[in-house]
């Protein structure tokens, strides 16, 4: 056997290692779309086993989280990242909700528009320090940050070869999907407790259910397949590796109307309800990774997911029966490119 051919083979045998590197300082760009949407289309009623009618109960939501932000690896240790700069260029969406024949769309805000954010530590032991910006105040401001990228967790370990298969966990899922940073970023809005007209109330309520989070789809328990179709694909004139994914989840949920309190919970108190709600989910997507650079480059998925209801409540002597059935769409769109270095004046320079 010719010697270049036998390198060439042992090359192939020991396979491609699709790790980011975190080595050296460098600037990132990254971008990322999230959409989910969400339809009515079952609901029913039942009061002593009469039916109930229910009209102009259809309805369905859509709403959009968008982000760009630069992270700029500041110090790194055995590939690990030490110390990032983030400049939260853009944090923002909008979400659209429509109940029976009114429809309300509205612009969704974040803390961290325009902050610059230094990051120094690992794990849960993250130093803040907000050059830019004022650290925001909700609960949720400093959760679920890492320094790494979020489409790290879809890479296998070690080295792999063309058709290797590898599993995902839930955790590297949801970051994927941006559905563990929702809240982070986009923290409810506060609630008014001045009183309003009819019309503005039902405005108030409209906007504040288009900024749940991630509903359904962060609570549900992912798991998920990713493959390595290909070595050889080519992205904007870049040799980069194809890894297929796909991911899926099914159970039940806790109903998220028995949580809090107030007045809401003192009516319910005397009310026997035995809420059941299951949930389905599932989505197909590539993403790509750059072998010569070390890092994730692109990456796209679209799922569609369903949710059933029912409830059984009792008060007094009367018992009511409610079913739901709602079904939606996600995607996901992430695009990560080099930043190139920004050059010095000379007053800087000084």
């Amino acid at each position: 056997m010719k010697p270049f051919l036998a390198l060439s083979l042992c090359l192939i045998a020991g396979g491609t290692a699709l790790q980011t590197d975190y080595s050296k300082p460098r600037s990132l760009r990254i971008e990322s779309e999230l959409t989910m949407s969400n339809e009515i289309v079952e609901m029913s009623m039942e009061r002593d086993g009469e039916p109930v009618d229910m009209p102009n109960m259809g309805g369905g939501s859509e709403t959009t989280y968008s982000m760009v932000f630069v992270d700029e690896l500041l110090e790194s240790k055995d590939n690990t990242p030490k110390k990032l700069k983030r400049h939260f260029e853009k944090v923002g969406g909008k979400a659209t909700m429509s109940m029976g024949d009114q429809s309300n769309d509205s612009e969704i805000e974040s803390p961290f528009e325009g902050a610059v954010v230094v990051m120094d530590g690992t794990g849960d032991e993250l130093k803040f320090e907000f050059e830019s910006g004022s650290e925001p105040d909700h609960e949720e401001a400093l959760k679920n940050h890492k320094l790494t990228l979020s489409l790290d967790g879809l890479l296998p370990d070690g080295e792999v070869e063309k058709d290797a298969s590898w599993d995902l966990e839930k955790d590297a899922i949801l970051a994927a999907l941006g559905l563990d940073m929702t809240r982070t970023y986009f923290p409810p809005p506060q609630r008014d407790s001045a009183g309003g007209g009819e019309g503005g109330g039902r405005g108030r309520g409209m906007r504040g259910m288009g900024r749940m989070g991630a509903g359904p789809l962060g609570q549900a328990e992912w798991e998920g397949k990713a493959k390595l179709i290909s070595l050889e694909e080519e992205l904007d004139g870049e040799k980069v590796a194809k890894v297929e994914i796909k991911i899926e989840a099914k159970g039940t949920m806790e109903d998220p109307q028995m949580g809090g309190g107030g007045r809401r919970q003192r009516m319910l108190e005397p009310t026997a309800v035995l809420p059941e709600t299951t949930y389905s989910a599932e989505g197909e997507g590539f993403l790509y990774f750059s072998v010569a650079d070390k890092r994730p480059v692109k990456f796209e998925l679209e799922g569609k997911s369903e949710t059933e209801s029912n409830r059984e409540m009792t008060r007094q002597e009367s018992t009511m029966k409610m079913h739901s059935k709602s079904a939606g769409k996600f995607s996901i769109k992430v695009g990560i490119a080099k930043e190139e270095a920004k050059a010095e004046s000379k007053e800087e320079k000084k």
